[in-house]
């Protein structure tokens, strides 16, 4: 009797959950750019990013980050597989749209925080310091 495979939508699934995280790794490095020790403050607003899920040993070396976000991908291919082959299609699919879904939410979010540079922190810093208003 041959073992039961994963199907198209759960590879869709399964895909776009490597995606996510993959988005998530390099937002979260990008995030960090703008770190309290980078330099880059406005007045009066704290614009220092920092991780607030991941320790700074693998948060903060892209290697690790990357290394950690296919680890979880990996896990969640062997459970997924693991479900399909005891006849759980359904719950094997549910896996990688749950993570798919969450991933995304904080890959969103740490690409909408400010990293300085062209224009957004620096020129605000730049603003206050020549004395300039709008």
């Amino acid at each position: 009797m041959a073992r039961p495979r994963i199907d198209g939508l759960t590879w869709t699934f399964l895909a776009a959950d490597g995606g996510a995280r993959a988005l998530d790794a390099y937002s979260t490095q990008r995030m960090l750019k703008n770190s309290c020790s980078s330099g880059v403050q406005m007045a009066g607003t704290s614009t220092c990013n920092y991780e607030q899920n991941l320790p700074g040993f693998i948060a903060n070396h892209a290697s690790r980050i990357y290394a950690f976000e296919g680890a979880v991908w990996l896990s969640e291919f062997t459970a997924t597989r693991f479900l399909v082959r005891h006849h759980h299609q359904r719950l094997a699919r549910f896996v990688p749209l749950m993570d798919f879904l969450a991933t995304t939410s904080f890959a969103v979010n740490n690409l909408t925080l400010s990293i300085g540079g062209s224009g957004s922190v620096a020129g605000a810093d730049a603003q206050a310091h020549f004395g300039v208003h709008r």
